[in-house]
């Protein structure tokens, strides 16, 4: 039997009523937030503790290693010699600048063995410039991925760091064997370099040097972020710091002064980071007479390490919000 007109309507209406009286009453600003954190979730947009970032670096540790593996990989890939570039590169411009400032130029100013100074300069003067040039387009060079993707954006900076030390390890044995050949030039009387255990220190020194690129690459990266024009400045930055950090040439050649000036020059050249390690290396593989053996050395090195990590991190961190949103 058909019910009466608008009965529906009025069963349905009724029905709409008692589910919105017996809806919950919207939560407070701190109830949200408390189950959000109980249920792991985190709000967008927002930096996180240095704490849970760094728990967050550690988790994706493997995404790190996968993604700078591959990175290293892919470097030469479209090459024809492929990943011997990667030794070639620094093996052919240690060459180069063995031939102007070794024999043309004759900078040693009494070096015992002037091949090997700039071998190894060249070469680690390398592994620190690609931690300056990377990281400044760390974040700008993969901005499709940071505006797909939410993860710390650390990441990447990191892995540059990595990727180089991949390329640069190999590069390591071609650096031993031409420090250790160095010696037996034949038109050029210089010191017959020895294998000694001091050697095994390159070691922790590689381990130190990390470090503190991973320092530089975290402050490039925040300070390169949305400045095109930095990279196109950059090359000639790293030029003047090769020239100024001894890479080619002693410090003293040109700044050998007794005064109180030329004294502060000195000091600040031979005590900048890049020189600290330039002269470590060196310390460690030539032996010469005019680069003794310093264990205060190592305090200086791992001193910038730790201070540039620290605080190209805490620098990198403060910004983490902006990163893809600018």
């Amino acid at each position: 039997m058909p019910g009466r007109p608008g009965t529906e309507e009025n069963e349905e209406f009724v029905t709409v009523t008692e589910n919105r009286a017996a809806a919950p009453e919207p939560l407070s600003s701190a109830e949200a937030r408390a189950l959000a954190r109980q249920h792991g979730l985190e709000e967008a947009g927002v930096r996180p503790g240095m704490g849970t970032y760094l728990k967050q670096l550690w988790a994706r540790r493997d995404f790190i290693r996968v993604f700078s593996t591959s990175k290293a990989y892919a470097k030469h890939q479209g090459s024809f010699l492929g990943q011997m570039w990667a030794t070639l590169n620094p093996t052919l411009n240690a060459i180069i600048y063995t031939l102007i400032f070794g024999f043309i130029l004759d900078a040693d100013r009494g070096l015992e063995n002037v091949v090997a100074f700039i071998v190894i300069g060249v070469f680690v003067f390398r592994l620190m410039d690609n931690a300056i040039s990377s990281g400044a387009r760390a974040i700008d060079g993969n901005m499709q991925l940071v505006r797909s993707l939410r993860f710390p954006r650390a990441v990447l900076p990191l892995a540059n760091v990595i990727t180089s030390l991949t390329l640069f390890i190999p590069t390591v044995g071609v650096m031993c064997l031409f420090t250790l050949a160095s010696g037996y030039i034949p038109f050029k009387d210089l010191k017959v370099i020895t294998l000694t255990w001091h050697w095994l220190e390159i070691i922790p020194a590689l381990a130190l040097v990390t470090l503190l690129n991973t320092g530089i690459s975290l402050f490039m990266a925040r300070y390169g972020y949305g400045k095109p024009d930095l990279l196109q400045v950059l090359p000639f930055i790293t030029r003047l710091l090769m020239y100024g950090s001894g890479v080619l040439f002693p410090i003293t050649r040109f700044v050998s002064g007794t005064d109180q000036t030329s004294v502060v020059i000195r000091a600040i050249l031979e005590y900048q980071p890049v020189a600290v390690f330039l002269r470590l290396f060196r310390m460690i593989m030539m032996d010469d007479v005019t680069i003794p053996y310093d264990p205060w050395l190592w305090a200086w090195a791992g001193g910038w390490a730790l201070f540039i990590l620290v605080g190209g991190f805490i620098y990198f961190w403060a910004a983490e919000e902006r990163y893809g949103r600018d």
